[in-house]
């Protein structure tokens, strides 16, 4: 699960990083203006010795050159064999609630994803909805301690970008690294 957690934070660093120069174009808003973009991209990854399919959504929310909030969507889709086997793991439980969270506590401390909800102005939530483990995490640049979080191994790159990456050229990046925008 931490090659997971890796992977999706090494595919963000790679489309914020392939940019160097900030562009001038764009639509002309408002300064007062809160612009609210969202993109998306579908990609195969390894789970659990598995091929299971992955959504990546990014929405940036940004007003002028200041970010408001950047969130992160991890969707995880599993075959239907591993569906069933989690499925008749929770239904031979008792507490049915509490071997859900069970399962949801060791996806996150298998990768990393717990370690997040440490640092301030990040705020990590996961689910599992019987078809795809679903962590979302939240990045708010108003209270997340810069210093503190670049040694972070998971969001550490990412979030030294938005501290020195303007809004237009993060979402510039993520549309050359395959990202489409969701309308």
């Amino acid at each position: 699960m931490k090659k997971f957690l890796l992977l999706v934070v090494a595919g963000l660093l790679i489309l914020v990083g392939c940019g160097n120069s900030q562009s001038k174009g764009g639509k002309s808003l408002s300064k007062d203006s809160v612009v609210t973009r969202t993109f998306k991209l579908d990609r195969d990854v390894n789970e659990a010795d598995e091929v299971a399919k992955q959504e990546i959504t990014v929405t940036v929310s940004y007003q002028g050159k200041k970010y408001k909030k950047v969130s992160i969507k991890l969707a995880t889709h599993v075959s239907d064999e591993f569906k069933d086997e989690v499925k008749k793991l929770i239904d031979a439980e008792d507490d049915k609630e509490g071997a859900k969270q069970a399962l949801i506590e060791g996806y996150e401390g298998e990768g990393g994803i717990d370690e997040l909800r440490d640092y301030d102005g990040i705020t990590v939530t996961s689910d599992w909805t019987g078809e795809a483990m679903i962590s979302e995490i939240e990045i708010d640049p108003d209270k997340v301690d810069f210093d503190d979080i670049k040694n972070s191994e998971d969001l550490g790159e990412i979030c030294k970008m938005i501290k020195t990456y303007s809004p237009t050229l993060f979402i510039k990046n993520m549309e050359k690294n395959g990202f489409k925008e969701v309308k």
